[in-house]
C-alpha cells in the first residue's frame, strides 16, 4: 500500500485532484480510496449543524461550509 497526502486551503481543488488521479490510477488496475481527517469530524457535528445552521457539512456548498468552518474547527479542537 502507498500512502499520498494531499493538503491546500479550502477550495483549492484537493477533491477535484483526487477524483483526476483516480481516474488515472484505476486505468492502470490500482484501487485508490480517499480518505480525509474531516470527514469523521463533519459526521459526528451533522446532527448539529442541521440544528443550529440547517446545514449538512457533508453535503453542502461553498457559501454554506463557509457558515459552518468556525463551529467545525471549534469542535474539532475540543
Amino acid at each position: 500500500m502507498r500512502v499520498i497526502g494531499i493538503s491546500g486551503l479550502a477550495g483549492s481543488g484537493k477533491d477535484l485532484f483526487f477524483e483526476l488521479c483516480k481516474k488515472e490510477l484505476k486505468k492502470r488496475n490500482f484501487n485508490p480510496c480517499r480518505v480525509a481527517l474531516a470527514d469523521e469530524l463533519k459526521q459526528e457535528c451533522k446532527r448539529a449543524c442541521l440544528e443550529l445552521f440547517g446545514i449538512n457539512p457533508i453535503n453542502c456548498d461553498r457559501q454554506q461550509k463557509d457558515k459552518v468552518r468556525d463551529f467545525l474547527v471549534f469542535y474539532g479542537l475540543v
